[in-house]
């Protein structure tokens, strides 16, 4: 792999994002970067099915501000369907590049699952509706960093990401209902639930501090959805139910 074959991430898109595009394009009947005026605004889309009449959206990161009211602008203003495409990274090859030449290669586990969601939803500031669909992608990434010079206290060599690459996809999961939000949470769930019940009941293969703040996430993320409703406290914690 040489510098000169890989895009810069000053470029538009990620190979990564290109590449997810790709398979929605292969598989379903869509156009790609399509822009259409909504409210005397315009905005880009990263894919359009018009037979289908749905949007989607690939979201790594940032799912608050000016996404946020995007997604929400155009489920008050159209009548299409919304589905934002979200990748989460459970397994990375990291590829560092000095010019042309190859420094190293190394691999990560992230023990990351579909649950990670929440970590990018807890900023989402749209409330649920019908036409809001998700597809979760857990994948495996190749991250291409190259050499930027030396930290000037440690003398340490320094990165910067070059551009992410997509690997392979190894699962999806899909939200087109209320019903697929309220599977996230375990059966033998209580009614109402507290964050600790809901972290008993959640076994997740590797336990971490970031597993254990998934709870909260998941709770706060499906209040703000509308799906889940504070309803009390258990001495110092909130309790939940499901909205009817």
């Amino acid at each position: 792999m040489s510098l000169s074959e890989i895009p810069s991430l000053r470029s538009n898109e990620t190979l990564l994002h290109n590449k997810i595009k790709s398979i929605y394009d292969k598989n379903e009947n869509v156009k790609t970067e399509v822009t259409q005026k909504v409210n005397g605004k315009n905005f880009r889309f990263d894919l359009l099915d018009d037979d289908k009449t749905i949007i989607y959206e690939i979201q790594r990161a940032s799912f608050g501000g000016r996404f946020s009211r995007k997604i929400q602008t155009l489920l008050e203003s159209t009548k299409y369907r919304i589905r934002i495409i979200h990748p989460i990274v459970h397994k990375q090859k990291i590829t560092r590049l000095n010019g042309n030449d190859h420094i190293s290669t190394s691999y990560r586990n992230f023990y990351s699952t579909e649950y990670n969601f929440f970590d990018q939803l807890v900023y989402f500031k749209v409330k649920y509706q019908d036409r809001l669909e998700f597809d979760i992608l857990v994948i495996y990434e190749h991250l291409i960093k190259q050499f930027a010079g030396y930290y000037q206290r440690s003398g340490r060599r320094r990165f910067q990401t070059l551009n992410r690459d997509l690997v392979r996809v190894d699962s999806m999961s899909k939200i087109r209902t209320k019903q697929d939000f309220y599977n996230f949470l375990p059966e033998e769930l209580p009614s109402c639930f507290t964050n600790q019940d809901l972290q008993n009941s959640l076994k997740f293969k590797k336990q971490s501090p970031r597993s254990g703040r998934l709870p909260g996430k998941i709770t706060y993320s499906m209040c703000q959805l509308g799906l889940l409703e504070r309803v009390g406290k258990k001495r110092n914690a909130h309790v939940f139910t499901r909205q009817h």
